[in-house]
């Protein structure tokens, strides 16, 4: 049996739940000038994604970094746009629409490059550098040349931003990722949102710390987003994640993150199986998923959001350098990503195999269906598990199984042993 066995669900007729997003991130200077991205779009959409998702296209300030805007109202030179920013984000927002693509846009509200034209503008809105208060360690610096956002400044800053964004969902931009969103006021967001902003509002809260993530609650956030990337499949912190972030906002799995460091995943074969393992695991527990573009075909290097360039997207050379190519996994596990409930641990931390449950509502005893996710921990060694120890927890009201990925598989059955095997 693969790394994950099948998630099952009871045999009760359901309704069939609203899709939750299947993301793509796109890297612009990976793709480069306007006619490359319609193929783009094109393979997206093949590999069952319904969403895009793209950092800031606009005019850099001199270090050339793509989450550095200096000019909201000029695209990225790497686009190679006649038109100014509004227009080229509109050209673009129509290409993924012809690909049944929604586009959403990443939003850097917190900081602000000191060059740029918005900390110009209003500089009465940043902070001065070296004049905040004492160093936090749990706050990253800004980078040299960044300005943050000053907590007194947060009704002016969010009406500026409320008549930028209406302008993007204008042009047809569907979603906001929203970075860093504890860094920001609470007002800040609530007033952003009451706006004519897209619908779509994405807490990128990965690294966010516990407790700041709890003050998201109730801000008007759409959806959150996991660690799954980060997760060794042993530690008990992932499912505690996953009941946190719920109370903010439906948790998407994060089967790859866009321009952060992540564990890197082995080359070869070992490569393909913890692959398919994590997409199936967001598959049977993320309320969406977003991987970023080439992770199937073996490019997971971080990306850099100032030098990289078309030339460096060789999927053919990723692929053979890693060995695999879980292209069709990815397909699969977009068509099986649904909503529910946080995941529930069956087997606890530090065991061999992980068993994951969830159910379709917040309650196992008025659930009409659940998922159970079975994963083996290990990358070198089969495990076994005796459904026997699983199916208590499922509180008895559930005996009728099938395979959703893979669409064949074995049943739960007490006293047969499921043997997974590594990775």
């Amino acid at each position: 049996m693969r790394a994950a066995s099948p998630a099952v669900a009871a045999e009760r007729p359901v309704p069939a739940p609203a899709r939750p997003p299947r993301i793509r991130a796109l890297h612009p200077l990976l793709i480069g000038p306007l006619a490359a991205w319609e193929g783009v779009f094109a393979e997206t959409a093949a590999l069952g994604f319904d969403t895009v998702l793209v950092p800031p296209l606009f005019a850099p300030d001199a270090t050339g970094d793509l989450f550095r805007t200096a000019d909201h109202d000029r695209p990225h030179p790497i686009l190679e746009s006649p038109e100014d920013g509004d227009a080229t984000l509109a050209r673009l927002c129509a290409a993924a629409a012809r690909h049944g693509l929604a586009f959403w846009l990443d939003l850097v509200a917190d900081q602000a490059p000191e060059s740029g034209v918005l900390a110009r503008t209003h500089p009465d809105w940043f902070a001065v550098p070296g004049s905040a208060a004492p160093l936090d360690p749990r706050r990253d610096l800004p980078g040299a040349g960044m300005r943050r956002v000053r907590g007194e400044a947060a009704e002016p800053l969010a009406a500026w931003w409320s008549a930028r964004v209406a302008r993007w969902h204008e042009a047809g931009v569907a979603g906001l990722r929203c970075l860093d969103p504890h860094r920001l006021p609470a007002l800040f967001w609530r007033l952003l949102f009451a706006g004519e902003g897209p619908r779509a509002r994405l807490a990128w809260t990965p690294g966010v710390p516990a407790e700041a993530v709890r003050a998201l609650a109730g801000l008007g956030f759409t959806r959150s987003a996991d660690s799954l990337a980060w997760w060794d499949l042993r530690a008990g912190w992932w499912t505690e994640e996953a009941v946190r972030l719920a109370a903010v906002a439906p948790p998407l799995a994060v089967v790859g993150a866009p321009f952060a460091p992540q564990p890197a995943l082995p080359q070869g074969e070992a490569g393909a199986l913890a692959a398919r393992r994590r997409l199936r695991i967001a598959a049977g527990f993320g309320c969406g998923l977003i991987v970023p573009m080439g992770w199937e075909r073996g490019f997971t290097r971080r990306w850099d959001p100032v030098r990289d360039r078309p030339g460096d997207y060789d999927l053919e050379a990723a692929s053979a350098l890693g060995g695999w190519d879980v292209s069709a996994d990815l397909a699969a596990a977009n068509a099986a990503v649904t909503d529910g409930a946080a995941p529930r641990s069956l087997t606890g931390p530090g065991a061999q195999v992980v068993a994951l449950m969830r159910a379709d509502g917040p309650d196992t005893r008025t659930a009409t269906s659940l998922r159970i996710t079975l994963a083996n921990a290990s990358d070198t060694a089969a495990a076994s598990v005796d459904p026997a120890a699983l199916l208590p927890g499922l509180g008895g009201r559930f005996a009728a199984a099938r395979p959703v990925l893979p669409a064949h598989g074995r049943p739960l059955a007490p006293g047969e042993a499921i043997t997974l095997g590594p990775a």
